[in-house]
C-alpha cells in the first residue's frame, strides 16, 4: 500500500487520488494539516515528498512495470503473451489515433486561415457586383 500525503480541499491532492483509485492503487492516506504544527517538519516533507516527482507519473510507471504480474499466476504463458501483446497493439493504435487527429485539427485550422484569406477576394468581387447592379437599375 503505497502512503499519500494529502491536505483537505487540495485539487491536486484530489487529482492524483483519482487518478491512483483509477488505476487500482490502494492508499494510506496522511493529512499533511496534522502535520503542518510545525513549519520546519511541513518545509522538511514538502521537499522529500511533494517536489521529488510527480506522483501520478510515479504511479503509471508503477502499473507499466506490474502489467505482467496482474494477470493471474494460473493463466499459461501462451495466453498471458497473447494478452499483453494485445494490449500493446491498442496503446499503439491509440497512439496512430491520436497523431491522425492532431493532423486533422491542423488541417481545420488551415482550412480556416484559407476560408479567410478567401473572404476578401469574395468580398471585394460582390461590392463590385452590387455597385453593377445598382448602376445597371438606374
Amino acid at each position: 500500500m503505497l502512503t499519500l500525503y494529502v491536505k483537505t480541499g487540495c485539487p491536486y491532492c484530489a487529482k492524483v487520488l483519482a487518478a491512483g483509485e483509477e488505476l487500482g492503487f490502494e492508499f494510506n492516506l496522511k493529512n499533511v494539516a496534522d502535520e503542518s504544527r510545525s513549519v520546519e517538519r511541513l518545509n522538511a516533507w514538502y521537499e522529500n515528498k511533494f517536489l521529488s516527482e510527480d506522483i501520478v507519473t510515479q504511479m503509471k510507471d508503477y502499473w507499466e512495470k506490474q502489467k505482467d504480474s496482474i494477470l493471474p499466476k494460473n493463466i499459461s504463458d501462451n495466453i498471458r503473451s497473447q494478452l499483453v501483446d494485445s494490449t500493446d497493439k491498442l496503446h499503439s493504435l491509440e497512439k496512430e489515433w491520436q497523431e491522425i487527429y492532431f493532423n486533422l485539427l491542423s488541417k481545420v485550422d488551415e482550412i480556416r486561415e484559407e476560408e479567410k484569406n478567401l473572404k476578401q477576394p469574395l468580398g471585394g468581387v460582390l461590392e463590385g457586383y452590387k455597385r453593377f447592379s445598382k448602376h445597371k437599375k438606374k
